[in-house]
C-alpha cells in the first residue's frame, strides 16, 4: 500500500485519493492512479515529497523563480494544439492523455500501424465538445 502522510492523518492511495487531494479535483481517478505509479516507478526512492495539500499555497523545497506545483487543478490541465486530421483514438471523457497525443504523433508518423482499442479514429474536427481551439488535455504522469 502507499501511504500519504499530511497533518490531516495517514490515507492510503489511490483508495483515499478524495480525502488527500480534495473530491473537487478534476482529475481525482487520474491522479492517485499516477502517484502511485510515479512512487513505484522502478527509479523512484523511498520517499516522495510533494510541496502542496489542498486549500493551501504551494511551497518548494529550493530557492527558485519558478517550479512545477504538484498535483493542482491548474497543473493537472493543459491545452495542446493539433491539426484538424490528427489520428486521436475516439473517447467521450473530452479530454485527451499524454499517451494518447503520442500514439497519435507515431500513428502520423507511420511508426504505430495498430489501431487504437476500440478500432475508430477521431479527428480533432470532429470533437463536438472542442470544434474550435485548443483540444484539451489531462496532464497527470504516465508511464
Amino acid at each position: 500500500q502507499l501511504r500519504a502522510f499530511t497533518e490531516e492523518g495517514e490515507f492510503l492511495l489511490p483508495q483515499q485519493t478524495a480525502e488527500v487531494f480534495g473530491d473537487d479535483h478534476p482529475f481525482l481517478e487520474l491522479i492517485g492512479e499516477d502517484l502511485e505509479r510515479l512512487c513505484r516507478h522502478e527509479d523512484g526512492g523511498d520517499l516522495t515529497l510533494l510541496g502542496w495539500k489542498k486549500n493551501s499555497d504551494n511551497i518548494t523545497f529550493a530557492t527558485e523563480n519558478g517550479s512545477h506545483a504538484g498535483l493542482t487543478h491548474g497543473e493537472t490541465t493543459a491545452f495542446s494544439l493539433l491539426p484538424q486530421d490528427a489520428p486521436l483514438a475516439k473517447n467521450d471523457r473530452g479530454y485527451y492523455r499524454p499517451t494518447e497525443l503520442r500514439e497519435a504523433a507515431l500513428r502520423h508518423l507511420g511508426r504505430l500501424s495498430d489501431e487504437p482499442e476500440d478500432s475508430s479514429l477521431d479527428t480533432y474536427s470532429d470533437k463536438k465538445k472542442v470544434s474550435a481551439g485548443p483540444v484539451p488535455l489531462a496532464t497527470p504522469l504516465e508511464s
